[in-house]
């Protein structure tokens, strides 16, 4: 401990092959307050429980495999899964055993595989900043919506991070 901040050294996976160069990442926190580091080499989760980083990347080997190492943003929804982005679409991943729970691609109606943010609003609902605009994913019928300039936006590629407030509002 120092600092009052609890540290725990990252043990890579020894299946994975791929540079151990992490680089830039994305840190974000489950409700449990248990770290996720999104990284172009896969996610680490840092259980704190257990007191161990845990290394989770595409291994081709099975079907409820990440689909690309390369995990650019995540959020939790209000199930507490984990939404992530990779370059490949959105994949579900349950936070407790890494299992893949659904894949978000145009071909069930995501208006675009390439995001660049992705968030939760307090409804539930899903938003993601793509390279045609913004997409809204509605948990309850399971559509994806998609706004741009003809709706109203000054453009349709969304470039910078979508930022949701408590009041459901988009910055």
């Amino acid at each position: 401990r120092e600092n009052n901040c609890e540290t725990y050294p990252i043990s890579w996976d020894a299946a994975y092959k791929g540079s151990h160069n992490i680089g830039k990442g994305e840190l974000k926190v489950d409700p449990d307050g248990n770290a996720w580091l999104l990284t172009r080499r896969g996610m680490f989760h840092c259980n704190r429980q257990q007191k161990k980083v845990t290394h989770i990347f595409k291994t081709g080997n099975t079907i409820n495999d990440l689909s690309s190492s390369i995990v650019i943003t995540g959020a939790f929804n209000k199930y507490n899964d984990l939404w992530i982005t990779s370059g490949n679409g959105i994949q579900v991943i349950n936070r407790n055993d890494y299992a893949v729970l659904a894949n978000h691609t145009i071909n069930n109606g995501l208006p675009s595989m390439i995001l660049r943010s992705i968030n939760t609003d307090t409804a539930g609902r899903i938003w993601a900043g793509t390279t045609s605009g913004l997409g809204l994913f509605n948990p309850k019928n399971e559509t994806w919506r998609l706004f741009n300039r003809f709706d109203g936006m000054q453009r349709d590629y969304l470039d910078n991070y979508v930022t949701i407030t408590r009041n459901n509002k988009i910055v």
